[in-house]
């Protein structure tokens, strides 16, 4: 595995240009691939096995934990039960007489997400605090309904480590968006008076929750177990590397697109075609966790809607 830093800098030997500007540049393409591989296919480092969660009894609505992109299943042991996924029109021409009575939990679907890991459990503002007293300049964006039920925005701008409070007055519930304007120096912390929503990493923009509907609220706070695929990490840090290893692959793919806008086609191709064969090779048509798998068990499983990855 190769960090960051390291696949920038054989991307500008490869191409003749080792700027700080074509670096950059470099490092914008290096994410971008490596994002729609990322997305692709379900490789074997990317998945989540059994994070554990705590339901909240008497309540229809979950979160699932933030390292938890994509759902495999869910599971809820106390009871021997494997939560089935349902789609919203199922879910409520089939279980729309029980969600008013609980239950031990039998069936899910989505239900969008959050951008904080807690809710407001009452009405109330939002405020914004920086571990840093270089974050100044970043403005956090906040977009959900208010007390009254109507959708509404707010912008608060950091300083540093003095807490910023909002006045919009938020309804009591998951907050959609929180979204900062640029990268921070520290961690933003999320709170509601003194309650912690949330913390979000100096390179993360904002955090992703997903919302799951019981069929009905659960008598009990059951711990869930659930097996998923990560979220994208996008490469930041000189010494950050891919959850896989497609370094080389994307050391030509990013030199693929310099070349492509110097308006050297042909030379383009040949780094593209190196960078398929490279992925290519990681690729086997088997999936992770067929009960048919055994120890030699391949390095990446492909979904039924996956298509493939060649191509620039």
């Amino acid at each position: 595995m190769k960090p960051f830093s390291v696949m920038k800098s054989e991307a500008g030997a490869k191409i003749g240009d080792t700027s700080t500007a074509m670096a950059t540049k470099i490092g914008q393409s290096i994410n971008r691939k490596y994002h729609e591989i990322f997305n692709l296919y379900n490789w074997v480092e990317t998945v989540v096995i059994d994070e554990s969660f705590t339901l909240t009894a008497s309540a229809v609505q979950q979160i699932l934990p933030g390292d938890i992109a994509i759902i495999y299943c869910i599971s809820e042991r106390s009871n021997d039960v494997l939560v089935s996924p349902t789609s919203p029109y199922i879910y409520t021409s089939k279980y729309i007489a029980d969600v008013s009575s609980t239950n031990s939990p039998v069936a899910y679907t989505m239900s969008g997400t959050s951008a904080l890991a807690t809710k407001l459990s009452a009405a109330g503002t939002i405020n914004v605090v920086s571990s840093s007293t270089a974050d100044t300049t970043q403005t956090i964006r906040i977009w959900g309904k208010n007390s009254a039920g109507v959708y509404v925005t707010e912008q608060l701008t950091l300083n540093g480590t003095t807490q910023v409070t909002g006045s919009v007055s938020w309804a009591a519930g998951f907050i959609p968006f929180l979204t900062k304007s640029a990268v921070t120096a520290g961690n933003i912390t999320v709170k509601t008076g003194t309650t912690t929503l949330d913390v979000i990493a100096p390179t993360d923009y904002c955090n992703k929750f997903l919302l799951i509907n019981l069929q009905a609220p659960p008598d009990s706070a059951y711990t869930c177990y659930v097996s998923g695929k990560k979220p994208f990490k996008e490469l930041y840090y000189a010494e950050d590397v891919p959850y896989f290893d497609v370094c080389d692959a994307l050391v030509h793919y990013s030199c693929a697109d310099v070349l492509r806008m110097r308006g050297s086609y042909q030379q383009a191709e040949v780094e593209i075609k190196e960078a398929d064969r490279i992925v290519s090779a990681l690729v086997t048509e088997k999936e992770v966790m067929d009960e048919t798998a055994d120890a030699s068990y391949p390095t990446v499983a492909i979904d039924d809607i996956d298509k493939s990855v060649l191509g620039g």
